[in-house]
This record gives C-alpha cells, structure tokens and sequence, in this order.
C-alpha cells in the first residue's frame, strides 16, 4: 500500500508516541506484578493492599502518559509549541473525560488507554497547528523575553483549538454513542460463540492501535457472559480465553517471544525483547506490543488478529474430540503458561500438550511475518540487501559510534522511504556517467568525474535523488564501494581501445571512517589514475579519517576538496598536505557576475596557482561565466556550459566546444 509523505509522517508519529509510552509502561508492570506476587504469596516485604493502590494509580496515569507522548511527538512533526500544545492536548482530553462521564464530585480517569488518550491530542494538536499560522501574533522579542513571546504568541489559537474540540465532541458525542449503543445491540442478538468470535478479533484490533483491547470491548459490549458461560463443562469462555487464545498475553505473546528471539536481528529491540521474558511469562504483553512495536506494524497486523482465532478454533476442536474433565477453578490472568492448564484440569497432560503444539504452531505462523518485518526495519539487512543487489559482497559492518547510534532516528523516521530506495534499487540499475574536467587554456579533455544516474523502470535516466535515505541508513560505503567497482571495469572497458583518461570519485565521509572499505577501494584500484573527491569536513576530522587520507595518498591516489565554498570554509586546509586539486562550489561561480564574487574567485584562482594546487571550476553553466572565469586565471572547467555527464562509451569520442574560437 502507497503512502504519501503526509500520511507517512502522521502513522510515523503514532507509532513513536506508542514507544514513547514504552518505559512508563514497563514501570506499571513491574508493579503489576508485584501486587498480584504480593496477592498470591502473602509477601511479607510489601503489602498487597497498598500495591494494588499503586497499582490501580498508575494504570490510570497512563492516560495522562498518553496524551502528553501523542501531544509533544505530533508538536515535534507539525511544528507547534511544545509546551502549549501539551497543555492545550491535556485540557481538551480533561474536558472531554469530565463531559462525558455522569456527574461526580471528582473526576476518575479513565481505566487503561482508550480512543480518547490518542485522538484528542491527535485532532488538537493538528488543528491547534493550522490555527496558529492564522492567529500568528508576532510579539516583539526583547532580551530574555523570547520565551515569553513565543507562548504568548499563540494564546488566541490555544483558545479558539479548545472550543473547536470542545464542539466537536458535544456534536458528534451523541452520534457516537448511539452508534455504539446500535452496534452493541447487534451484538447481543448473537449466539455466545459468535460474540467470543467477534470479541477475541475486536480485542487484538484494538490492541494493534494501541487501545488495551479487553477493556476497550468491555467498555462498548456486553461481554459478561465470559465469566457466566460455559464453552465446556465447568470451562468458561474467560478462562478457555486465557487458556488457548491468550498464552502469554494478547496475540499469543509467548509465541510470538520465542519467534522474536529465534528470528529478530536488530540488537536494539533484541534487548527489548530478553527485558520482556519475565513480564510474558506472566502473560504481561504490553513491553513488547509497544516497546517492538507490535502497535500499527503492517508486518505483524495479520498473525496477530488470526492467531487466537486459530488456537480457539483447534482448541475447540480439539476438546470436542477428546473431552476433558475440567475443575471449575478460576485462573488470574498472570498465571504462566501450562501452570494455567495444570491447576484448571489436576494437571491433565492432553490439555498442556496441547499448549504446547498451538504455541509450537503460533511461533512458526510468527517466523515468516517477522523475516519480512527484519528486511524491511533492520539496518544490517538493508546494508546486506544492497550489497547483494549492486553485486557488492563487502565485509562491511556498523562501527560502533558511526552510524547506528546517531542515525537511529533519522532511520525510524524515514524508514518507509528508506524500505522505497532499496525496493527501486533492486528493481532499477544504477549507472555510472562522467562529466567532463575541460582545460580551456589547450582546448581539450583528459579528466572526467564519475556520478551516479539510475536507470528507471520507465527507460528515463535520472540523478542519485536516493543517496540522503541510504546515508541516513549507513549504506554510503556500500554504494562507495559499487561506484569504485564500476569504474575499475569502465577503465578496463577504455584500455581496450587505448583510452587512459583521469577519473575522479566522491568518496563520503562515511567510508573514509570505515577501515575496511578503504582497503577494499584500494584493492580495486590500485595502480589506477584516480582522483578521489572528498568533503572539507573529511581533511578536518578525527584520526580514522586521517588515517585512512594518508593511507589513500600512500598507495598513489590523489586527493581534491569538493565543493569548496559551499559551507563552511578553514585555510587550515592547505596546510595539510594532503590535497592536490581544489573544486570551487557552483554556489561560488553563481556569485561571479557580481563585482564581489569576481574577485573571491579569483583569490582562490590565485592561492591554489601558489600553493601549487590544480584547481577545477564546477558548476559553470553559462558563457558569461566561463570568459568571466578564464580572465581571471581560471584553466579546468566542468558544467552544463560544456557538457552534460557522458555514458561511458560516449566518453572517448568527445571532444571539448571550441568555444572561445566560435566566438571569436
């Protein structure tokens, strides 16, 4: 399914809202825990009444933890005021629990996550951002009152968004309510088992947004007949429930642990996964439903929706066929797996083997799901899958401190684009074209710069617009390493018929920081006429990348600062010893009709004639700025004004316009 950039980042910010939750949640269940321990065992340390207070108190706080996590993360994408838009989500979400609950002297949050926690502070903080462009104040800021300014700034949007949403919830909270009250009357003229059908899909739904499926059921249905009804003699539908459709929590969550630990790679949510044993022991699901997430993951929605279905059907079957003596003992929801079965049949084996099989069944359902969930989520198999597409099969791995650590936002947040690229990479060739380096002063060309195009499914020849997503990712040295590769066998290509040309390739900083990249470069090229084309940040970094510039000068390469005048710009450079060509940026020669902008460039002209550096003018796209350029000393020209990036081929037959003598 296509989504577009908007939708992406809405789901985007859902989802890391639900992680946010993750740590509060892991707190809650600790305590959980406890009290029920406390409960169980008569624990002397704690006492069960005061834990089961603390307990109580902090599964209601969790709806305040969920409208400030959607509050602030949806402030951050839409470009709001944190602060305001928190405030603004909690006084929308206080009003609306207190206009719909029946009149008390206090107010009672409400029990568990419900619709409300996620899509007030959704609807708030989106219209409270279309408001505050309209309502824009524009304060005047004196010194150390920007603060003040800026909250203030937004006051008549903070108010007109609450009585927006407050309207929006009178209008449609009838609406609503007769809805549900409709739907819950449909449900009712249903046989038990078809309501268990419809509650167990219901549940894990609600799940999958992040709702707390049972509570939110209980909440709209009449679902008493769990505890009053019996599928089997002496067996509620509750506890049939936990015992076949529940294991380990909502969607089977002991399978889906061992299936986690058996097929997830990624070491981040790895740990997450080993922090969860416990708490899924004991059928607390929550760390990993948020904390993975399981929460709106396209990957895991189908497994998890059918496989209680499946359990309860072959449970069901299965008893039917060999009926079981049951003792009409009621299980708490957090007793472990096969103790559940032991203590409500007097421990008969038929009904644990069969926890058994359906959770040896729901783990290989899980493992498919979750290879395509690793593909599509995990850096190393994106860095593997485009290795392996570009022909590439570099011992490449994350080194720690690079790239995992600092790009790990960058990657959940562009991770739907990411998963894009690579799809386009395997489906569509990359190729490599040269542009031409003219020495203008003999008329003629000997040097060209290497540059990606990508060869569309639609027979159109297009520019690297993928490169930003793969180095958010890390992948900069794996296409590095292909670009080194395909010119090694264009030169081989070009010896054929006698052509020896200079070729220059952009090396990220990325790969000069990996040890084992640069070897491999190296190796490729070794005893070749390249020129390597690296950033000023790369000659002005740490001691890998040092390292590995004067490893690179060693073997016979030389060097040239790319782009220079783009950004930030240090003399320190020339004093390095490591350049030998300078490329003045096309930000520069845009610059060049302006009286000012001649004479920088003619400075830097003159510097490099001094210090010895051969120096290329990029960018050059028009014929008054190539006379402008040559009268001020200019010799090595690259742009549109000459030519375009050639194929390969087209390469040894070119030759430079005879430009200065047309005019002429």
């Amino acid at each position: 399914m296509k989504l577009s950039r908007k939708k992406t980042v809405f789901w985007i910010a859902i989802q890391e809202a639900l992680i946010s939750l993750a740590p509060y949640i892991f707190i809650r269940s600790v305590i959980v825990l406890l009290s029920q321990f406390s409960a169980y065992f008569h624990l002397k340390f704690a006492s069960a009444a005061h834990l089961s207070l603390l307990s109580e108190t902090l599964v209601q706080f969790t709806s305040i933890g969920m409208v400030v996590s959607v509050a602030y993360v949806f402030s951050v994408r839409y470009n709001t005021e944190h602060i305001s838009t928190i405030l603004l989500s909690l006084a929308v979400f206080g009003s609306i629990t207190a206009l719909s609950s029946t009149p008390r002297h206090h107010l009672v949050l409400p029990y568990e996550i419900d619709g409300y926690q996620i899509f007030s502070p959704i609807v708030t903080t989106l219209i409270f951002a279309k408001l505050s462009k309209k309502f824009d104040i524009a304060l005047p800021t004196q010194r150390g009152r920007l603060f003040v300014a800026r909250i203030f700034e937004h006051i008549y949007s903070f108010v007109l968004t609450y009585a927006v949403m407050i309207a929006l919830f009178f209008s449609l909270y009838h609406l609503f309510s007769e809805f549900v009250e409709s739907l819950s009357a449909l449900y009712l003229t249903r046989g038990v088992n078809t309501q268990f059908v419809i509650r167990t899909v219901l549940v894990q739904l609600f799940w999958y947004i992040g709702i707390h499926g049972s509570r939110m059921t209980k909440a709209l249905f009449d679902t008493s007949f769990l505890e009053k009804a019996f599928i089997f003699p002496h067996l509620r539908y509750q506890d049939f429930f936990t015992l076949f459709a529940a294991a380990g929590g909502s969607g089977m969550g002991i399978a889906l642990l061992i299936a986690l630990l058996i097929r997830l790679k990624d070491e981040i949510n790895a740990k997450l996964v080993k922090l969860s044993v416990p708490f899924v022991i004991f059928n607390i699901n929550t760390l990993i439903i948020y904390g993975l997430p399981v929460v709106l993951n396209r990957y895991l929605l189908l497994p998890f929706l059918l496989i209680p279905l499946i359990n309860s059907g072959i449970a069901y079957i299965a008893l039917l066929l060999h009926p079981v003596h049951f003792t009409n003992a009621h299980v708490n929801w957090i007793t472990p797996v096969f103790l559940n079965a032991y203590i409500v049949t007097n421990g008969n084996s038929f009904v644990i083997l069969l926890q058994l099989f359906l959770i040896i069944l729901d783990v290989l359902i899980y493992l498919p799901f979750l290879k395509k969930y690793n593909a599509a989520y995990s850096i190393d198999a994106h860095r593997r899958a485009l290795s392996q597409n570009l022909g590439i099969i570099p011992a490449l791995k994350s080194k720690e401190g690079v790239m995992p650590h600092q790009k790990q936002q960058a990657i959940m947040t562009s991770n739907y684009r990411l998963g894009k690229t690579i799809k386009m990479l395997r489906n569509n060739s990359l190729e490599l074209y040269y542009q031409p380096k003219v020495d203008i002063i003999n008329n003629k060309c000997d040097s060209y710069e290497a540059l990606l195009r990508i060869h569309t499914a639609d027979n159109q020849i297009q520019g690297p617009f993928f490169l930003q997503e793969l180095e958010n990712a890390g992948l900069s040295p794996v296409i590095d390493l292909w670009v080194c590769k395909k010119v090694r066998e264009d030169i081989e290509y070009w010896a054929s018929s006698d052509f020896f040309p200079s070729i220059s390739i952009n090396l990220h900083p990325d790969t000069l920081q990996d040890d084992d990249t640069i070897k491999q470069i190296t190796k490729i090229l070794d005893g070749q006429n390249i020129e390597f084309e690296i950033l000023e940040r790369a000659l002005l970094g740490g001691e890998n990348m040092q390292r590995n510039l004067t490893y690179l000068k060693d073997k016979g390469f030389h060097l040239a600062i790319d782009d220079y005048g783009e950004g930030y710009t240090s003399h320190q450079l020339f004093n390095t010893g490591a350049i030998d060509t300078l490329k003045i940026d096309k930000s520069m020669v845009d610059m060049i009709t302006e009286n000012s902008g001649l004479i920088i460039c003619q400075s830097i002209i003159s510097l490099c004639e001094l210090l010895n550096f051969k120096c290329v003018v990029e960018g050059v796209e028009t014929p008054e700025q190539l006379m402008l350029l040559k009268r001020v000393g200019a010799r090595f020209i690259q742009g549109y004004v000459f030519s375009e990036a050639l194929p390969p081929r087209k390469i040894q037959t070119y030759t430079p316009k005879s430009f200065f003598e047309s005019r002429d």
